[in-house]
């Protein structure tokens, strides 16, 4: 069973931010699986990402399948679990002085509602904005679940071309570009395809080559990162998928013409 959250500590110390998150994180769990039962004061959205689980809103019992959110507001009980052989979701909970008045006005209802595929790139997002133990660092992260909010207010939801595994490929890389290890060799046999022809096909869908769009995803987070944290040059590279902090300053002097330094 894989488990991760951050957890913020940050919300009592800044009661000026009316929208404010508090926590995210990112299950996946086996089928006898069952969160603690518990009251919350929070709002709080989950965002299925396959598998299926199981909620207990207003007493009544549903099921929560891949492209899907439900939520659970202030003074409800929670009661999660596992609705089949696994349950693989990301959530996030929040609140602040406008975000029932937020909620309310999206007309987001508590029950399972098809969405479509979880925005994992915003809460990997996420998850680094927390960590940035500040003022600043919790206004990035309460942007950053304010667009997720807003993704999960949709209502015009677009057909996914079943099989297609270039988009596969592409929400790999999105999921996991942080990881130094994620090669495109991988991601083709975990797809059972060759990797010149994905590496084709992948081109043909998105104009890029999957090894430069792996590229571009860890690029994008280190120059975030360079300009949004004080976190220093090797834990950036650390977490924008570069296994060496030279290489990473290199790759950002030949994409931005500045050294590191000068562009922080």
């Amino acid at each position: 069973m894989f488990r991760n959250m951050v957890q913020c500590c940050l919300t009592a110390n800044y009661p000026d931010i009316p929208f404010r998150v508090r926590s995210s994180g990112h299950y996946k769990v086996a089928a006898d699986y069952q969160d603690m039962v518990i009251r919350r004061e929070f709002f709080e959205l989950f965002w299925c990402m396959d598998g299926e689980g199981q909620f207990i809103i207003n007493q009544r019992e549903y099921r929560l399948r891949p492209g899907e959110v439900c939520f659970y507001t202030p003074g409800d009980t929670h009661r999660v679990s596992c609705g089949g052989n696994f349950f693989h979701y990301r959530w996030m909970a929040f609140d602040g002085s406008t975000a029932m008045a937020l909620w309310q006005g999206l007309h987001l209802p508590k029950i399972p509602r098809q969405v479509g595929c979880c925005p994992e790139e915003l809460f990997i997002q996420l998850y680094d904005e927390i960590l940035n133990y500040s003022q600043d660092g919790l206004r990035l992260a309460s942007s950053t679940a304010f667009r997720i909010l807003m993704l999960a207010a949709n209502r015009d939801v677009p057909v996914q071309t079943v099989g297609d595994y270039a988009e596969q490929a592409r929400k790999i890389i999105d999921a996991q570009y942080q990881h130094s290890q994620l090669y495109v060799g991988w991601i083709a046999d975990q797809l059972g395809v060759d990797r010149s022809q994905l590496s084709r096909k992948f081109h043909v869908a998105y104009g890029v080559s999957p090894v430069q769009y792996l590229i571009n995803r860890r690029i994008q987070n280190g120059l975030r990162l360079l300009e949004t944290s004080s976190l220093k040059i090797r834990e950036i590279a650390a977490r924008s998928g570069f296994s060496d902090a030279n290489y990473f300053s290199k790759v950002i002097k030949k994409y931005t013409g500045s050294a590191v330094h000068e562009y922080r």
